[in-house]
């Protein structure tokens, strides 16, 4: 709890991070169709 009141920025980065893995993602799978 204490965590989380002190750095609640750390939730927001930890969701942008996953946001881009999910945008990495979709490129690689765009210049790949083999992949899919």
């Amino acid at each position: 709890m204490i965590l989380n009141q002190n750095c609640p920025h750390f939730i927001t980065n930890g969701l942008q991070q996953l946001l881009n893995a999910r945008n990495e993602r979709r490129e690689r799978s765009t210049m790949l169709p083999i992949a899919t």
